[in-house]
């Protein structure tokens, strides 16, 4: 093997491990950056993390199509029988770009929407909102109509809903297909999108498109669950 062969050889094995690498902080990162920004929405130093994220998961595709290309001018340029070596080298991250994510555990929206499950778990007394929901009269309460349903005002809230008001929240009151009502709490940025948390009682049935063409959803309590849009 020339010189030429072995130095350009080098570089895609350095390019690879670069690449392999750039992969697993992105896996980790992910999950490790969105959850934590789940468990506190609010402006954070992880909330700022999350464009750091996405330059990685750029630089991670960026020198795959380095590679490829690369694989392909060297091939024309050293012949076939580099071919092999030079697919592994290719092969290698882009086979690890799809284990990688899976194994380290949710990410994005979904690592953020485990997060905020967490957060719900520690700070929301389910049992006193739909103790309120089950006795709740969209019909006669201070409440806003619309295509989407009542938006609850303010002052009806429980206390139990009232604690995340500096957050910005809106409640939505709904009915399910069998009349009954629940609510959706909306939560929001313009960072982050939006997600929810849906409070149902007497084990009716949350429509799955209820205010969200798709929503990730994960069960706090019987019938009530939090929610991260899927598409913003």
């Amino acid at each position: 093997m020339t010189h030429t062969k072995r130095s350009g050889l080098y570089i895609d094995v350095l390019l690879a491990a670069i690449a392999v690498f750039t992969i697993l902080v992105y896996s980790v990162s992910n999950r490790f950056v969105f959850y934590k920004v789940g468990l506190n929405p609010l402006p954070s130093f992880f909330a700022f993390m999350i464009p750091t994220v996405a330059i990685i998961q750029i630089l991670s595709l960026v020198l795959l199509c380095v590679l490829v290309v690369r694989v392909a001018i060297l091939n024309i340029r050293f012949g076939i029988k580099r071919l092999f070596l030079q697919l592994l080298l290719v092969a290698l991250p882009i086979v690890l770009s799809i284990i990688l994510p899976k194994s380290v555990g949710k990410l994005g929206r979904a690592a953020f929407t485990e997060g905020f499950l967490e957060r719900m778990k520690k700070e929301v007394d389910v049992t006193a909102i739909q103790a309120w929901v089950d006795n709740l009269d969209l019909e006669t309460i201070n409440c806003k109509k619309d295509e989407y349903g009542w938006w609850i005002d303010e002052s009806e809230w429980p206390d139990a809903i009232k604690e995340f008001s500096a957050e910005g929240v809106n409640v939505l009151g709904l009915r399910s297909k069998n009349g009954k009502t629940y609510i959706r709490v909306l939560f929001g940025t313009a960072l982050l999108g939006r997600w929810s948390l849906v409070v149902g009682v007497n084990d009716d049935e949350i429509p799955l498109n209820d205010y969200y063409e798709s929503e990730y959803r994960l069960e706090l309590a019987p019938n009530a669950f939090v929610g991260r849009r899927i598409k913003d």
